[in-house]
């Protein structure tokens, strides 16, 4: 797949609003979907981690009955694709903060 002709949707956080009610897309998936109801595939790189993880089911589940193909796709080894990228970059430990002139270890 050429990452250049995809598209990439943040989606800020993924949280459920309250335990025991209707799973709901994500706003800013709901909103894409509806305005590209021509999407064929989602690849969803969510956080490795247990609510990452539980949200990217939610999702696949949430468009099962679609004729949208779902494909989760974690980081592995680390928490986020950022994890990764710093890690890559050799900036694992380290963390700049606004307005810092350099960046500081991570505690």
């Amino acid at each position: 797949m050429n990452w250049q002709a995809c598209r990439y949707l943040s989606l800020g956080g993924v949280h459920r609003e309250k335990q025991g009610e209707p799973y709901t897309l994500p706003l800013a998936l709901d909103g894409y979907l509806k305005s590209n109801p021509q999407t064929k595939t989602l690849i969803l790189c969510l956080d490795s981690d247990e609510t990452g993880q539980t949200a990217a089911a939610e999702i696949q589940s949430a468009l099962k009955y679609t004729q949208i193909v779902c494909i989760v796709q974690p980081p592995h080894g680390v928490k986020d694709y950022n994890e990764l990228l710093m890690q890559k970059k050799g900036l694992e430990n380290r963390v700049k903060t606004r307005g810092a002139k350099t960046a500081a270890p991570v505690r």
